[in-house]
């Protein structure tokens, strides 16, 4: 059967926090979150997190359990 990993009420705050690091941005000004959704990925859970800034698209899957970036891809909105 399945395991749901360990929530708290901020563990999509702390995704978020996650995703904006990863790309480098310091504040959440101007950054648009367009998903942030817990999701179960070939047997893992992980949060989806998709946002824009600066006319740059940001996908990302963050592992739900330790916070590790299980992919990561950027490019340019049209």
């Amino acid at each position: 059967h399945s395991y749901l990993p360990k929530l708290r009420d901020d563990d999509e705050q702390k995704a978020q926090e996650i995703a904006l690091t990863r790309a480098e941005i310091e504040t959440a000004n101007d950054v648009i979150f367009e998903r942030i959704e817990l999701e179960r990925d070939d047997g893992i859970w992980v949060y989806e997190v998709e946002f824009i800034k600066d006319g740059m698209e940001y996908s990302t899957e963050i592992k739900a359990d330790d916070g590790t970036v299980k992919s990561w891809e950027v490019e340019k909105k049209d």
